[in-house]
């Protein structure tokens, strides 16, 4: 029998590729606040550590699905999900209004243009393996 799981890893499932360093801290809070709304962020990784240790199953492997987003609007056509989780970042003070502000101006404007915000979207990863017989 063959099993396949298709799981991510949201705590480090999106990185920001930019030499700048104000827009990957923001980056990077944005990620941890994701990350803990999830009842499992590191749900691949924890089913391939699982399905490594069960004594009934063999030939575990991890294949990954990565893409680039060379502008973030690239997505979704807009920065509204992004302003909605930064906003709650500002409000609970993780964030000031100010690097909010710049985080989006850039991810639409001059760093996205010059190829200075380009997102590396660690997708959804698939798990195989096979019951022992």
């Amino acid at each position: 029998a063959i099993g396949v799981f298709s799981e991510g890893e949201m705590d480090q499932g999106m990185l920001l590729l930019t030499s700048d360093d104000r827009l990957r801290s923001v980056h990077q809070k944005k990620t941890e606040f994701t990350a803990k709304m999830c009842a499992n962020p590191r749900a691949a990784s924890s089913s391939y550590k699982y399905l490594l240790s069960h004594a009934d199953v063999e030939d575990v492997t991890m294949e990954s699905f990565t893409a680039f987003l060379f502008k973030p609007t690239d997505l979704f056509g807009n920065m509204d999900f992004d302003a909605q989780g930064l906003k709650k970042l500002v409000e609970n003070g993780t964030l000031t209004q100010e690097d909010m502000d710049y985080y989006l101006a850039e991810a639409t404007g001059l760093s996205a243009n010059e190829g200075n915000f380009v997102q590396q979207f660690c997708g959804p990863i698939e798990i195989n393996f096979r019951k022992k017989r």
